[in-house]
């Protein structure tokens, strides 16, 4: 019997076959593109060609068989105008546990290409995109074999620079290793320009080239260990510099105090708070198997001095200038409370809202669920058509990062302003009924005044393959109050303002009282009897830590109790 190679999994099947028994996919199911390497064609007369993994700035990366290893590999291959260095990194890396293994690189036609070994557990990005949190213990376990294989890089002089959920993949027993050395850059040498993604490059990738060294991965892998563990990505560094709205994780789960520590230094926006090697920081988090860092300290020893002594001469100057800066807050602050006194007496109506709050709120709730029965949203419906079209060329044009996935669907990030002028939005089927102002009237209504208020954004769409509704917008800004120890988040879509999820951390005493309060503001339909909260609660004391309901199709609860009695309450819709 006759057979052939699936392009998708590179398995073998009987050549008759239209779908491959192991993956279930066709050929025809295949997204090709002009410029791509035809499926099944043979180059260095010993790799056969399957279907694309992943496009680049760069180039494109191939699955592919190796007839002569009789397994599986990766080829990249390179643009003919931009020939590839990375194959110049992985010769002086050599074989370092825990990094992608490099076959060989050849030349044909033209073009460069480096076939690598090929790693079958798929991504971390992907991992994360069904298993929403890891605890702490367990993320730190997970990246140390990728963070000795940088330590590894590091002795080299060598900087990854790229190190992000999406280039940590799975080998077949389960450990991460660390890929694409694409962007890395050597001592003193010049880094490739490569597309930097927003929350785990450090401000030193943005502008300060000159100064990268292990420390810019230590940024980063903190970075992927702090999204593992929160579920969310650290604000890009930029935005840090501005405001710095970096939460420790502890404000949404369990964590080893002694280790959140850890992380949290390393991720310091300064570089001379961050440890100065990797073999630092795998020695603060207890690993008895920590790279020894004496190459490092050569290599790079110099150049941290640098760093850190222009911190020091700087550091005289800046006192100067802050004790101006102080006396202008402290201005700023005294216009804005006369200001606010002002204002407060424009109207009975802030009187009223002041003196009962609840109706008001009532009020409030009933117009905004009057408004959603109503509520219309813009799409794309077709694909192929013009305004389809129209919405991947204005992605292509203001998106900051693109991934793109084996089944050929992709997401891209937007900022704020790009996103501003997309003209499409979410689902409100998808949110509550309840509009972003009203639930901060809510969270004012119940907490009361916030000491500190601070906003963050996530902008991205998603395209998938399907021929009708092919797109979908997410554009959600969460608000946090601050009260104290205390706060609440509203989460909540920018483009329309419905709201789609409120989480608050709270003591163990108020739950009784919030959590039906919080109930009726967003699912009237879903109230809990006291008998029913008091159930919850007890289980949660003798049972279990963490309790999650789904209260209907569209409303989902979780409690979360701290070692410390605190209660993290989240309740989100879909």
């Amino acid at each position: 019997m006759e057979t052939k190679r699936c392009i998708f999994c590179m398995q073998e099947m009987p050549t008759e076959e239209k779908k491959c028994p192991a993956c279930g996919k066709g050929p025809w199911q295949y997204q090709w593109k002009p410029g791509w390497i035809q499926p099944y064609a043979i180059l260095y007369d010993r790799y056969l060609i399957g279907a694309a993994l992943g496009e680049g700035a760069f180039g494109v990366t191939y699955l592919a068989w190796d007839e002569k290893a009789g397994e599986k590999a990766a080829i990249k291959a390179y643009k003919k105008e931009t020939p590839g260095r990375e194959a110049e990194f992985f010769e002086a890396a050599g074989e370092i546990p825990g990094l992608v293994k490099k076959k060989e690189v050849f030349r044909e036609d033209g073009r460069e290409y480096l076939a690598l070994e090929y790693l079958e557990g798929g991504s971390l990005k992907e991992y994360l995109k069904n298993h929403r949190t890891i605890p702490a213990s367990e993320a730190k376990d997970l990246l140390l074999p990728a963070m000795k294989a940088a330590a590894g890089l590091h002795s080299k002089g060598i900087v990854h620079c790229d190190i992000s959920p999406d280039n940590l993949l799975f080998a077949a027993d389960g450990k991460l290793s660390l890929i694409d050395l694409g962007a890395a850059a050597r001592k003193g040498g010049v880094r490739t320009e490569k597309e930097l993604k927003p929350g785990y490059a450090p401000m030193e990738l943005y502008q300060e080239k000159e100064k990268i060294g292990p420390w810019t991965d230590i940024y980063a892998f903190c970075a992927v260990w702090y999204e593992m563990v929160t579920g969310r990505k650290a604000p890009a560094a930029p935005d840090r510099m501005k405001k710095d709205t970096l939460k420790p994780p502890s404000e949404y789960v369990r964590v080893p105090a002694g280790m959140e520590e850890v992380f949290l230094r390393g991720l310091s926006l300064e570089i001379q708070r961050r440890y100065f090697s990797m073999g630092n920081l795998l020695a603060a988090l207890g690993d008895p198997e920590r790279e020894k860092d004496e190459e490092d300290r050569r290599i790079w020893g110099e150049l941290w001095i640098q760093i850190t002594t222009e911190v020091e001469r700087g550091s005289a100057r800046e006192e100067k200038r802050s004790r101006v800066w102080r006396w202008v807050k402290r201005a700023s602050v005294m216009l804005l409370v006369l200001l606010g006194v002002a204002g407060a007496g424009a109207g009975g109506l802030w009187i009223y809202g002041r003196t009962h709050p609840e109706q008001v709120l009532a009020y409030r709730l009933k117009q905004d669920r009057a408004e959603m029965l109503t509520s219309e949203w813009k799409t794309v419906e077709m694909k192929g058509s013009k305004e389809y079209e129209e919405a991947i060329a204005y992605l292509e044009e203001h998106a900051y990062e693109v991934s793109e996935y084996e089944n050929g669907t992709k997401d891209y990030n937007l900022l704020q302003p790009a996103m501003e002028d997309w003209e499409y939005s979410e689902d409100p089927g998808e949110c509550f009924a309840v509009k972003k102002d009203t639930a901060a009237m809510a969270v004012e209504t119940y907490l009361g005044e916030y000491e500190e208020k601070e906003s963050s954004f996530y902008g991205a769409v998603y395209v998938s393959t399907l021929p009708s509704y092919p797109i979908s917008t997410t554009a959600q800004q969460t608000d946090t109050y601050r009260y104290g120890d205390r706060s609440a988040e509203i989460c909540f879509d920018e483009k329309t303002g419905w709201v789609n999820e409120i989480s608050l951390r709270i003591e163990k005493g108020e739950i009784e009282k919030l959590l039906p309060k919080f109930l009726y503001v967003l699912a009237p339909e879903t109230a809990l009897s006291d008998e029913e909260i008091q159930e919850l609660l007890a289980y949660l004391k003798k049972e279990e830590d963490s309790v999650y309901i789904e209260l209907n199709a569209n409303c989902y609860l979780s409690l979360y109790l701290s070692e410390e009695n605190v209660v993290l309450m989240d309740i989100r819709s879909r």
